[in-house]
């Protein structure tokens, strides 16, 4: 099941498991930015597939063309950028990436954490780099919409999702932990997926 965090008790919830008792130092919850890092992943934020003369042999090499159907455009691009990729039993920076394309009516939204990253242009890098590099998704192209933390706990199980980036602001100061929850909610069966989309637990 999917909760809002904003609702009373999953917000206590959310606060009290990001404790330092949890396994967490104090130290991990600092704020880690840089004038230089904000200013690279501001560069990095949007972009598009189809770079001149790039191949990757972890793409697919099926083709598509404009006159595809738009469920085979979503399939062709989820076959190649899973909709969630985070690390198990851990908290991590996150980004959510938007996905465009040739074909696509709706954008498709990727959810990327990984425990090792010191930045969200860390985090974001690798798929956007993989979606610059891809030549079979006509119009391909992508925006940082924004990030913040995940604690991923499949002992519980569940999914906590908050907080926010310096290096990708949420646009108009507008969270959508939702979207990050729903897709997470697909991804892990049996998980509870909890979000809070808002400033108030002011975490980074």
């Amino acid at each position: 099941a999917t909760c809002t965090g904003i609702l009373g008790v999953r917000g206590g919830w959310i606060r009290n498991s990001l404790q330092p008792a949890r396994g967490f130092s104090t130290k991990e919850m600092e704020f880690t930015t840089t004038p230089e890092e904000r200013a690279e992943a501001a560069k990095m934020r949007q972009g598009s597939g189809g770079k001149s003369g790039a191949s990757d042999p972890g793409i697919s090499q099926k083709k598509t063309s404009a006159s595809a159907s738009e469920e085979a455009v979503k399939s062709l691009i989820l076959s190649q950028f899973p909709a969630v990729e985070i690390d198990a039993d851990h908290k991590q920076k996150y980004v959510l990436i938007q996905v465009k394309a040739d074909g696509l009516t709706n954008p498709i939204h990727l959810v990327r954490g990984r425990k090792w990253a010191s930045y969200h242009k860390d985090v974001a890098g690798p798929t956007l780099e993989k979606i610059r590099m891809c030549t079979n998704v006509p119009g391909i192209r992508y925006s940082v919409r924004g990030g913040g933390r995940i604690l991923h706990d499949s002992q519980r199980p569940a999914i906590e999702i908050y907080g926010y980036s310096y290096g990708f602001p949420w646009e108009g100061d507008k969270y959508r932990h939702d979207i990050s929850a729903k897709l997470c909610e697909a991804a892990y069966p049996g998980y509870e997926i909890i979000h809070i989309n808002d400033s108030s637990l002011g975490l980074y």
